[in-house]
This record gives C-alpha cells, sequence and structure tokens, in this order.
C-alpha cells in the first residue's frame, strides 16, 4: 500500500483508526475502528454521504464503539506495541484502492475507505448494512454529492461541497419562510 497515494483526510483517518485501537488496547486496527474514525472527522466528506443514504452517522458511530468494546484486548508487556493493520483492514484498503481506479481519482480519499469498509465482510460492513449504507448506495450518493468531480490532489475534501459551506441558499430559504 503505498500511503503517498492517500489525501490527507484518509492519512489522518487512518492514523486516527491506529489511535482507537491503540487506546482500546487492541493488536491490530480492524474496520471498525477505521470506520468509528470516519464518523469521528468533524470536517469530511463521510458523515454527509451517509445521511445522504438515509442513515444516522451518530448511531453507527455508536454501534462501531459498541463494536470495538467487544474486541479483545492485549494487556501486559505486549500491550505496549503500537496496533498494526489486520487483515480484514489490509482487505478494506485493498477494496478502497480499487474503488479509486474504478472512479479514475488519482488518490485514495475517506470515501474510498467507507466504500471499502461498507465491503466488509465482518461487523463493521453489517453495522453499515443495518442502516442501507451499501457500496451500491454510496456509489450513487458519490455521483450526486461529487457532481463529476475527481479526486486529483491529496486534499479534494476542501472542495468537497464548498457552495454549501460557504454561502446561503436563498431559494430555499425563500420556500421555508425564512427571507
Amino acid at each position: 500500500m503505498r500511503l503517498d497515494k492517500l489525501t490527507v483526510k484518509a492519512q489522518e483517518a487512518l492514523q486516527a483508526a491506529q489511535g482507537i485501537a491503540d487506546d482500546g488496547e487492541s493488536q491490530v486496527i480492524e474496520p471498525e475502528h477505521l470506520l468509528k474514525a470516519l464518523l469521528d472527522a468533524a470536517e469530511g466528506v463521510v458523515r454527509p454521504i451517509v445521511q445522504k443514504v438515509g442513515a444516522d452517522p451518530d448511531l453507527l458511530e455508536a454501534e462501531a464503539t459498541t463494536a470495538i468494546a467487544a474486541m479483545p484486548r492485549v494487556t501486559g508487556s505486549g500491550a505496549t506495541a503500537p496496533a498494526g493493520i489486520g487483515p480484514r483492514l489490509n482487505t478494506v484498503l485493498a477494496s478502497a484502492f480499487k474503488h479509486a481506479e474504478k472512479l479514475k481519482d488519482a488518490y485514495v480519499s475517506t470515501e474510498h475507505l467507507l466504500l471499502g469498509v461498507a465491503g466488509d465482510g465482518g461487523e463493521a460492513g453489517r453495522i453499515l448494512g443495518k442502516q442501507g449504507v451499501t457500496e451500491a448506495r454510496l456509489l450513487e450518493a458519490l455521483g450526486e454529492l461529487r457532481a463529476g468531480a475527481k479526486v486529483t490532489d491529496q486534499n479534494p475534501e476542501a472542495q468537497f461541497q464548498a457552495l454549501e459551506r460557504f454561502s446561503r441558499n436563498l431559494t430555499q430559504a425563500a420556500r421555508d419562510g425564512k427571507l
């Protein structure tokens, strides 16, 4: 895996997942850790995408936290080593790289990581699937949110929904009677 092909936010999500695994005394970083890290990110595309498919990001985060709490813990002298990437997370990362390639993106971003987690056959994939967050629905939502845009640099999240973040929709405000 080439870390230089991950966006800044994707790298931060993996680092946060490692921190979550270390805090939970896990020996390996699993997709559940990554899912929690993706949902924890205040800014980014994961929460809006999850909401776009009709799921509750806070509920997903709570379920990921519960799944992490149920994982085996390592205590004692071996607990000082930082958690490494587990085989399931490795599969998720490989899937994320494939999704980026299919979407003709130059970098793997957080939405690709979410797609990889959604395809996970373990608990993280089940948590997402239970709320209808599937690869197919995510790809559909991504198509709408991106409007044809591609990930061409390591900081694409800065451009994500820039209009919504830095402007006011006067038409919608008029419809809502808020003018």
